[in-house]
């Protein structure tokens, strides 16, 4: 999982970009370290003065209920912090998830296109 810290050109908002990618919900464990390197993101986003966290979804094809908890809990950890978390680019398979579980009220969903190699910082 790579992020990026606030470009002024990416958004109209402050966003602090992460990438998320299949391995980070490929298992138990993996979902692990997907939450502690969250809570490191969330934590750099808000001493940044980012006001919102944006989870880049493109590569994740499927998603299963610990990658679903998984971005639950980012977004409580996040919002208790007020930082508002946006999912983008969710192909539309594991959009369907997240409306037959009734998450998708729970999320803010955007498509749009992220800076061309924007890593200027990464957690893996």
């Amino acid at each position: 999982m790579s992020y990026v810290k606030p470009d002024a050109d990416f958004s109209e908002e402050t966003d602090f970009l992460v990438t998320v990618t299949p391995e980070d919900f490929a298992t138990a464990r993996d979902s692990q370290i997907f939450a502690e390197r969250m809570q490191q993101a969330i934590d750099d986003a808000q001493s940044s003065g980012s006001s919102r966290l944006a989870l880049d979804l493109a590569e994740v094809e499927q998603i299963r209920s610990v990658g679903l908890n998984g971005l639950i809990a980012v977004n409580s950890n996040g919002r208790c912090v007020g930082l508002s978390v946006v999912l983008l680019n969710v192909q539309a398979k594991v959009r369907e998830v997240f409306s037959l579980t009734r998450l998708e009220r729970m999320f803010e969903f955007e498509e749009r296109s992220v800076p061309d190699n924007p890593v200027v910082g990464n957690t893996a």
